[in-house]
């Protein structure tokens, strides 16, 4: 509904395109789990069997789930330094935030797409590995690539969750300075919801740190112990961090709904009238971390 919502609205995507970027990375790889779950039950019911690791690279969920899986941890580390980026340079940023957002998410995607096309050519090349019919997505990379993946995910989310203690730090003096100044209202407005991104990161780093980085973590320090040549991490391995790691996303997006209150009335809207009665409350924004003040955004009067 988020990504829905800026969509529809020009002026929220603008001001929130590198959330768009990273809810687009995190709906890709839902889709390629869609994906795979369809053509695993397929498999299930022809039978259990091996293929070549080279079929299925060429099965549509193994790309999408292989590069929408880093994109997805690469995209914690975007907003990060978006957030850093904001808080060094707030003049420059005001004036050009959204060509600013549109250079990061051009620098982060092509890079990761670069990435994932390396890892899946040479993974390619290899016709004699035996994999299980499942081709988990975890296994369709060689073993080398495989671990660099999961890899690259550890180091980007680590540190975006570390970046946040700078930008922490950043924001304080931030607000100092802010609250010295009386600047004119689009300016204010502007403060006001570059802050309330920077708090939606720190309590998505949070979460990142807890349902991503630590899996991760363990997925690439226990090594397979099932006895399965066919696959290159445990089942029990592999089911843990699936599921810990698909709850992050979920945890990003209630993050944007708690504190974003710009998109959460829109996306309030989407709902029958019935229950927007109960829930619509678009009438204030926060203007520095802590203190609101009621300004002309869209409110409903009952």
């Amino acid at each position: 509904m988020v990504e829905l919502v800026l969509i529809k609205h020009r002026h929220l995507r603008r001001q929130y395109i590198i959330l768009f970027a990273q809810i687009f990375a995190d709906t890709t790889l839902g889709f390629g789990f869609c994906l795979a779950g369809i053509g695993r039950l397929i498999v299930l019911g022809l039978g259990c069997f091996r293929i070549t690791r080279r079929s299925c690279l060429l099965l549509p969920w193994s790309t999408v789930i292989t590069w929408s899986e880093l994109m997805s941890a690469i995209s914690t580390l975007m907003v990060s330094t978006d957030r850093i980026i904001s808080l060094l340079f707030p003049m420059r940023y005001f004036e050009k935030n959204y060509s600013y957002q549109i250079k990061q998410i051009t620098f982060y995607f092509g890079s990761v797409s670069l990435f994932i096309f390396v890892c899946w050519f040479f993974s390619f090349k290899d016709t004699e590995s035996m994999l299980h019919g499942f081709c988990w997505s975890g296994d369709v990379l060689q073993p080398f690539f495989a671990d660099l993946h999961a890899l690259v995910m550890i180091i980007s989310t680590s540190l975006s969750v570390i970046l946040y203690i700078a930008v922490y730090l950043l924001s304080r003096k931030h607000l100092r300075r802010i609250k010295s100044n009386q600047s004119e209202t689009s300016l204010r407005l502007f403060e006001a919801r570059q802050c309330k991104l920077t708090i939606t990161m720190g309590v998505s780093c949070v979460f990142t740190l807890f349902f991503y980085v630590i899996p991760l973590c363990i997925k690439l320090l226990i090594g397979d112990n099932d006895d399965d040549p066919t696959t290159y991490y445990s089942e029990l391995i592999r089911v843990a961090v699936a599921i810990s790691c698909n709850l992050n996303p979920l945890t990003n997006i209630a993050a944007i709904l708690i504190k974003q209150d710009d998109i959460a009335c829109h996306v309030r809207q989407l709902f029958p009238e019935c229950i927007q009665k109960s829930i619509y409350k678009c009438d204030q924004i926060t203007l520095v971390c802590g203190k609101s003040v009621t300004l002309a955004v869209s409110s409903r009067t009952n």
